[in-house]
């Protein structure tokens, strides 16, 4: 008896370990824990692709922190969004650009008409403006228009600056026709603003210096035929579309040869704050960093630089006086971390960089 019963024993606790064991769960179930990690190297694995796909242009300066460290128009490119009231509202700072969806800034969300666009696979092409009232102008246009097609329709508008002999249908012949319709409405709306009384001057000097820009470049030794009058001076009246937009090619504002601020401007050089920046724009904080990282033996060249730069901006009345904002940005600080920064602490790190940027 006790040898049968020892045997059924053993028999019955080998099959409940049987049945323990199929309680498990089967190599194929993944646990919730595996099954975040799986996800979450998917999601790393998709940014990744999605990252190598852009196609990054040459002429960009790239770094850690930045897809371009060079400002166009005023701008550089951070990788992620900087924190600002509007992207804090958006819900947007810290992500990365490549990862923004376009829901999250289109005007009225998911109530924009143009994802219904985009949702039909139909042709879509965005534009981004400066601010809401911009975008409003622009948008409530181009909607009336819709509206009014029958009177106003703007292939036809289009129609009307095709310069003759040119096929309406090429895209350079498109363009051509924009701008002079733009320039046409320019007009239109130059009518309609106050005339400043001081416009007349303006143009006039504007004037003069078209013809002293002629005649400097009439007596150079080693010119060959100068430009005619026609080549060098602009119709009186008559706008330039790019005088509308600052100019790309001088980073952080426009500058002429006697610009006192020309010498600490970045031109080709590397943007070092986009690399190595204080953590916070305080003025102490910014004190303590560029003494820290400014050699000891070249703290009398920075002091130096510091009261030259002082000297340049008394130059100035304060309603005239430069801004380094846009020189820094160029440098590589963020527009959050310039707008904590009090004067004495722009001139200071734009001092310090004259040092460092070797």
């Amino acid at each position: 008896m006790g040898r049968n019963s020892r045997s059924r024993s053993t028999r019955r606790t080998h099959r409940e370990t049987g049945r323990r064991r199929s309680s498990r769960q089967s190599p194929r179930e993944r646990s919730p824990r595996r099954k975040n990690r799986d996800d979450s190297r998917h999601r790393s694995e998709l940014k990744r692709s999605q990252t190598d796909r852009l196609e990054i242009p040459s002429s960009w300066n790239s770094s850690d922190t930045h897809w371009d460290t060079k400002t166009e128009y005023g701008l550089n490119l951070p990788k992620r969004v900087e924190s600002t009231q509007f992207s804090r509202r958006q819900n947007l700072a810290g992500q990365e650009i490549s990862q923004i969806k376009l829901i999250d800034v289109v005007q009225s969300g998911i109530s924009n008409w143009g994802l219904r666009l985009v949702a039909n696979g139909r042709f879509v092409s965005c534009e981004f403006f400066r601010n809401r009232l911009e975008a409003t102008f622009a948008t409530t246009l181009f909607r009336e228009m819709s509206k009014q097609k029958d009177t106003l329709d703007f292939h036809r508008l289009l129609g009307a600056f095709t310069p003759q002999g040119q096929d309406p249908q090429e895209w350079d012949t498109k363009l051509t026709s924009i701008k002079g319709l733009v320039q046409s409405t320019l007009d239109h709306f130059r009518t309609l603003c106050p005339q400043d009384s001081q416009q007349a001057i303006l143009e006039e000097l504007e004037k003069l210096k078209a013809e002293n820009a002629a005649l400097k470049a009439s007596q150079a030794p080693d010119s060959g035929n100068p430009p005619s009058q026609q080549t060098q001076r602009p119709p009186t009246g008559q706008p330039q579309i790019n005088a509308f937009f600052p100019n790309s090619s001088t980073p952080g504002g426009p500058s002429s040869p006697a610009d006192p601020l020309m010498s600490y401007r970045r031109k080709d050089a590397q943007a070092f704050y986009a690399i190595q920046a204080p953590q916070t724009g305080t003025e102490a904080k910014v004190r303590d960093w560029v003494k820290k990282n400014v050699p000891k033996e070249r703290q009398g060249e920075l002091n130096k630089c510091v009261e030259t730069l002082q000297n340049h901006l008394k130059q100035f009345d304060q309603a005239n006086q430069p801004n380094l904002e846009p020189i820094l940005s160029d440098w590589g600080l963020s527009s959050s971390f310039l707008s904590k920064c009090n004067v004495d602490a722009h001139i200071r790190l734009l001092a310090a960089v004259q040092l460092l940027r070797n």
